[in-house]
């Protein structure tokens, strides 16, 4: 399954979209989500907020996962645990 790869990338920064979640590449808000091989980029630019993922959901996991942004990458804001394992740089 690590052979199977999917890119995903978008390039808007939180200063002019709303903020860090409306922004985000990829955003995630349903509890018991699941990713798995999933290569998440916000291409935006340096010196700004580019957030590549926003994880919003209780019991999320994603696995084998990588993600790439300039500053505040992850958005993990939940009030329950998520999981991140095996992930790729």
């Amino acid at each position: 399954w690590r052979a199977n790869t999917v890119t995903i990338d978008y390039n808007l920064n939180a200063q002019d979209n709303g903020g860090n979640d409306p922004s985000s590449t990829f955003r995630a808000h349903s509890n018991n989500f699941k990713m798995y091989n999933v290569i998440i980029r916000n291409t935006y630019g340096p010196d700004v907020h580019a957030t590549a993922l926003a994880a919003r959901g209780t019991k999320q996991g994603y696995y084998g996962c990588a993600f790439y942004g300039y500053q505040d990458t992850l958005l993990a804001d939940a009030d329950g645990p998520q999981y991140h394992s095996n992930g790729r740089s």
